[in-house]
């Protein structure tokens, strides 16, 4: 059975209500028992992270110009690197009449889709191939994830290890996970070295809130390989707090070994 016939629900974020029409149409037809639900963007882009534990969506498609029809001050882009880091590994999407845009240079072809050739057949048979591909692999992952979870509630060496080997299982693109061991701190402090991650030169962190399994707040930057390396030469400042002579480095290869 196709894992799409469980009726999952596919978040569509789009600020023009008749290129969302036409695409709850086509999805309609070539996602088959697949539910696809609408929604304007919010004004702020914490509000996506409502929308998507709301409908528990297995995936996010976004319209890249938001600005547009709508009052929200972010871009589909921006709505990538929250959510990647909000809720690793959910897969999204970007669909854009803009591809040229310089800002999604660094966004992977995957996960990038011109308006214009959703007006084809062969275009849309190939989007929604990709996103349904995405989906399955995501499914998969979250019953390995499921199925090898531990519950997470102190500050020790073993638990913080064991969110970098959840993080590394959650997404195929971390390369490396540093904790930099703050106690003053409530919130687990983390970068997460990421092929995939778009370089800002700066380091911006995201809160991810209190779990069932893992009941500690953790704070976490992505960063690219390059500006990992930059940050370890001080030539890309750390927030206030992060220093960089105590902190642990969990590898990726070695930490899913470990396990």
């Amino acid at each position: 059975m196709d894992k799409m016939d469980e009726k999952n629900t596919i978040l569509l974020i789009e600020d023009d209500k008749d290129s969302a029409d036409e695409y709850l149409e086509d999805a309609e037809k070539y996602l088959t028992d697949a539910i696809v639900v609408y929604e304007i963007p919010p004004q702020d882009i914490s509000g996506v992270v409502d929308l998507v534990k709301k409908y528990n969506a297995i995936a996010v498609v976004v319209d890249e110009r938001l600005r547009q029809h709508s009052d929200a001050n972010y871009l589909g882009v921006d709505v990538v690197n929250y959510l990647e880091n909000a809720i690793p590994g959910l897969p999204i999407v970007i669909i854009t009449e803009y591809e040229r845009d310089s800002n999604l240079r660094k966004v992977p072809s995957e996960q990038l889709f011109r308006k214009h050739d959703l007006l084809e057949d062969e275009g849309k048979k190939y989007h929604f191939g990709i996103l349904k591909d995405l989906v399955n692999q995501y499914q998969d992952r979250q019953k390995q994830i499921t199925a090898q979870k531990k519950k997470v509630s102190e500050v020790s060496d073993p638990n913080i290890r064991e969110i970098a080997r959840l993080h590394f299982l959650m997404d195929d693109s971390i390369e490396r996970i540093i904790w930099f061991q703050n106690k003053d701190h409530k919130e687990v402090q983390l970068i997460e070295v990421n092929r995939t991650a778009l370089p800002i030169e700066s380091v911006e962190t995201f809160l991810i809130p209190e779990s069932e399994e893992i009941a500690l707040p953790l704070l976490i930057a992505d960063v690219t390989p390059q500006e990992w390396e930059r940050i370890q030469s001080s030539e890309i400042k750390l927030p206030d707090g992060w220093d960089l002579t105590h902190i642990s480095v969990f590898d990726r290869e070695e930490t899913l070994k470990q396990e």
